[in-house]
C-alpha cells in the first residue's frame, strides 16, 4: 500500500540522518536548514502552505532505532562514513521563475542543479559523481566547463544511455534510470521524495482547512487536476497560479 511504502521510505531516510549523526526529531525547517541553501528556506517560508514547516516534525510515524544502530555498525566495520547530504528544496514558483529566467525546463533544472555539483566536485580529492539523465540530454560538456573552469575536462562517451566526463581525479556519469544502477543516486532520490512527501502533507494540510470538503492530493499530474479544479470551484484559487502550479 501506498502508506506501508511511505513508511519503509521515512524509515530508510530516518537511518541515514542518524547514521550521519543528525539529532531526530526535529522539524522540517531544521531538517531543511541543515541541507538546503538560504535562498531555498527563504522561499519555502515565504510560500503560505508551508509556513507550518517549523511545526512539522519529522521524524512522522518511523521509529528507526534498531535499524540505525545497524547501519552504524556496518558502516563503520566497512570503513564507510554517511556525510549529510545536500538538496534544493524548490517550491512551484521558485520553480517557475527559474524556468522563466533559463528560457525553459532544461536551463531552468541545470541551474537548480549547478550548486549541488558545485559542491560536489569543489574538492580536491577524488570522486564519482552520478547524475539522473537529465530529459534526452547527452551533451554535458559546455554546462560541466562552466561548473569547472579552467579544469582538465575529457568527454568519455556521450551515448543515448550514458554521458560521462573525467576532470582530473573527478569523475562524472550522466546514467538514464540512475537510481536504478547507483546506490548514491537511489539514496539522493529517496531524501528528495521523502522531503516532496513531508511538504505534501503541509500542502494538504493548509488547503483542508481553507477549503471545507477538499480532498488531499498526491500533486502528481492526473489528480493535480482534480484538485486544482476542487480549488477553482471553490473560489480559492491564489492571484497567481504561478505560486501552485508548477510549469512542465
Amino acid at each position: 500500500s501506498r502508506s506501508s511504502g511511505i513508511n519503509a521510505l521515512e524509515t530508510g531516510v530516518t537511518t541515514f540522518l542518524e547514521a550521519a549523526g543528525f539529532s531526530l526529531p526535529c522539524s522540517l525547517t531544521d531538517l531543511l536548514s541543515a541541507l538546503s541553501p538560504q535562498s531555498d528556506i527563504k522561499a519555502l517560508k515565504s510560500t503560505p502552505w508551508l509556513t507550518g514547516a517549523e511545526d512539522f516534525s519529522i521524524p512522522w510515524n518511523a521509529d528507526a532505532k534498531d535499524s540505525q544502530t545497524n547501519l552504524k555498525a556496518a558502516l563503520d566495520k566497512l570503513g564507510i562514513s554517511f556525510r549529510l547530504p545536500s538538496l534544493r528544496f524548490v517550491p512551484a514558483g521558485a520553480f517557475n521563475r527559474e524556468i522563466t529566467a533559463h528560457g525553459g525546463k532544461g536551463g531552468g533544472v541545470r541551474s537548480i542543479i549547478t550548486p549541488l555539483l558545485k559542491e560536489a566536485l569543489g574538492s580536491k580529492d577524488e570522486r564519482r559523481i552520478t547524475v539522473d539523465r537529465q530529459g534526452g540530454r547527452r551533451y554535458y560538456g559546455e554546462w560541466l566547463n562552466d561548473i569547472l573552469p579552467g579544469a582538465p575536462l575529457r568527454a568519455l562517451e556521450e551515448g543515448p544511455k550514458r554521458s560521462a566526463y573525467t576532470a582530473g581525479n573527478r569523475h562524472i556519469e550522466f546514467l538514464v534510470g540512475a537510481d536504478g544502477i547507483r546506490m548514491e543516486t537511489a539514496l539522493a532520490s529517496m531524501f528528495a521524495k521523502y522531503i516532496r512527501e513531508s511538504a505534501m502533507k503541509l500542502f494538504n494540510s493548509w488547503w483542508v482547512k481553507r477549503v471545507p470538503g477538499i480532498r488531499p492530493t498526491a500533486g502528481y499530474p492526473q489528480d493535480a487536476r482534480r484538485f486544482i479544479a476542487d480549488i477553482k470551484a471553490a473560489k480559492a484559487m491564489p492571484e497567481n497560479p504561478d505560486t501552485l502550479i508548477r510549469r512542465l
